[in-house]
């Protein structure tokens, strides 16, 4: 094969040299605002980036990042994010999240909270707290409004230093109930008590009153059955010496 034949041994790009200057297709970019803001269609910004495809982007130092604007930012597709070390975020004004779907939250460690105004809540659905180890409320005031509480114990303890109860209808059913009281005063202005059995029983039972006052207004006792077993003592408070 001659070498000097006139052919081209190396094929070039273009085979034309004269059209190599002519650049390809821009596409949506306009070569004569390729200098503005509007170099990109339907972009807004003096730097546009359009990757059809996937990007992959490694720093290996730190990543310093300032806006002195607002930023948005729209993910069509899920997001997936893993901070190996700690996290600060630091929010000077308002915190607004929305979420339209499920929220599932696992906290391994501890958990603090500090809510330096107001907190206010409100549930729409039926709300579940699991609390198997033990649940400790140190606040002030408590205030609850419910149409039903219900609570079921096994064990129950409860220390107040003064109690205060309005109620419009009390009702209470109690298989055994044991009251120890160390000075008891009441003001009825009706008392209406249906006794199906009132039984007593004892080998020495006594009823030592010294000074008892009641005033009732209306007082209604109906007992259907009545026991005392064994001897029982009742000592009027005038036999009492100094009672009258």
């Amino acid at each position: 094969m001659a070498v000097f034949d006139g052919e081209v041994k190396t094929r070039r790009a273009v085979a034309d040299p004269k059209t190599d200057k002519t650049l390809p297709s821009p596409g949506s970019l306009s070569w004569g605002g390729i200098k503005g803001i509007a170099g990109l269609a339907g972009t807004n910004g003096i730097d546009c980036k359009v990757v059809h495809g996937d990007r992959w982007q490694q720093i290996d130092g730190n990543h310093t990042e300032q806006v002195n604007a607002n930023l948005q930012s729209t993910i069509m597709g899920n997001e997936t994010r893993t901070i190996v070390q700690n996290q600060n975020l630091t929010t000077m004004g308002n915190v607004s999240k929305s979420i339209l779907s499920n929220y599932t939250r696992t906290i391994i460690g501890a958990e603090l909270g500090t809510n330096i105004g107001p907190f206010n809540r409100t549930d729409i659905a039926p709300i579940t707290w699991l609390c198997p180890t033990s649940a400790m409320f140190n606040s002030g005031d408590l205030y609850e409004n419910k149409i039903f509480k219900g609570q079921n114990y096994a064990i129950r303890n409860t220390n107040i230093g003064v109690d205060i109860s309005t109620r419009l209808e009390n009702a209470q059913v109690a298989v055994h109930t044991t009251s120890m009281v160390g000075f008891n005063t009441r003001l009825r202005q009706l008392e209406t008590a249906l006794k199906i059995a009132a039984v007593v029983a004892g080998i020495n039972l006594a009823d030592v009153r010294a000074t008892q006052s009641e005033t009732a207004a209306m007082q209604a006792t109906v007992t259907a059955s009545k026991v005392v077993v064994g001897p029982r003592v009742q000592t009027p408070p005038e036999s009492i010496p100094g009672i009258e």
